[in-house]
């Protein structure tokens, strides 16, 4: 029974989604480049 990586459990993909909220409530909204000017692909890790 292997795991597939686009099946996530409920509980990551609402820990992944309320990450994500909460760095676009930091920097505005999630399309926006953070004002710092740091890449959004180091925050999002």
């Amino acid at each position: 029974m292997a795991i597939r990586p686009t099946n996530r459990p409920q509980w990551l993909r609402d820990s992944l989604r309320d990450r994500a909220a909460a760095i676009a409530a930091h920097y505005g909204t999630p399309s926006e480049a953070p004002p710092d000017g740091r890449e959004e692909s180091g925050a999002a890790g």
